[in-house]
Formats: C-alpha cells, sequence, structure tokens
C-alpha cells in the first residue's frame, strides 16, 4: 500500500501534474539559452543538475548501487557544477533518472520500508525545485500557463 502511495507521489513530481506541475511540463520546451538564463541567480539548468544528482545518488543507494562520483559535500556546487555542456545532454540524463526512479518504485515492497521516508522526502524537494522552474520561466516570460495547474 505505502509503496504504490509512494510511486504515485513520485509520478506527480514527474510526469503528472495534479496538484502542483510535474517535470516534464515544467521543463516543456525549454531551449539551451532559456535553461541556462539566470533569474534571481538562480539556472533552470542549474536546479535540474541538482535534480539529476540527488535523485541519481538516493536512486543509486536503494538499488544497493555504487555511486557515481564522489559525494558533493557543498550543496551549493551541486548547482554549478555539471558533468553536462548542453540542456538536450542534461535533459535527457534527467528524464534517464527520473525513468528509472519510476521503475524502481514499482518494485518495492514493505522489505524496502527503510527508504520510504527517503522517497517522500525526495518527491517534496523535487516538487519544490520545480516549482522553482516554474517560476524562473515566469520571471523570464517563458512559461505557458496552459501547462499549468487547472
Amino acid at each position: 500500500m505505502e509503496s504504490t502511495l509512494l510511486n504515485k507521489l513520485y509520478r506527480t513530481t514527474y510526469d503528472t501534474t495534479e496538484w502542483f506541475v510535474s517535470f516534464q511540463k515544467a521543463t516543456k520546451g525549454l531551449t539551451h539559452e532559456l535553461a541556462t538564463q539566470k533569474q534571481k541567480g538562480e539556472t533552470i539548468f542549474g536546479i535540474v543538475a541538482h535534480l539529476v544528482y540527488w535523485n541519481g545518488r538516493l536512486l543509486n543507494k536503494m538499488k544497493g548501487l555504487p555511486q557515481s562520483g564522489p559525494m558533493q559535500i557543498d550543496n551549493e556546487k551541486t548547482f554549478t557544477e555539471s558533468a553536462y555542456k548542453t540542456w538536450e545532454e542534461l535533459l535527457v540524463k534527467a528524464e534517464e533518472v527520473f525513468v528509472d526512479w519510476a521503475k524502481h518504485l514499482e518494485t518495492i515492497t514493505e522489505k524496502d520500508s527503510e527508504y520510504f521516508t527517503f522517497i517522500a522526502n525526495s518527491c517534496t524537494h523535487n516538487a519544490y525545485h520545480i516549482g522553482q522552474i516554474v517560476t524562473l520561466r515566469k520571471l523570464q516570460g517563458s512559461w505557458n500557463k496552459e501547462e499549468g495547474v487547472k
């Protein structure tokens, strides 16, 4: 029961717009120029790089896989230091991580309950940053209000 709920919760941050905009809707139609444009000291590119970093690390931990690279001690660097040079490359990686999460969440059971709080917190973390993406898009004039919550 809890794993089904967590999977549904996760999907609302990735590909299902319900109470708030999903990642897919928030990033739809973005170009490299728009994703790297600074608004209020932030870039959408940096926020997505941060999401890829933390979602990838937690997913690897849940799967019992080794981490890809050392842990960033300075969280701010996860927004500014990225192995991805283009928006398209980063977006492909983000989709890969989000899809892997969704697939993994379909397999978890009560035996994985030690991760339930991490999963729920990750969903909240994703929703927060996706809200930032929508806000930045509104500030830059690239947000299509038709993509928002109805």
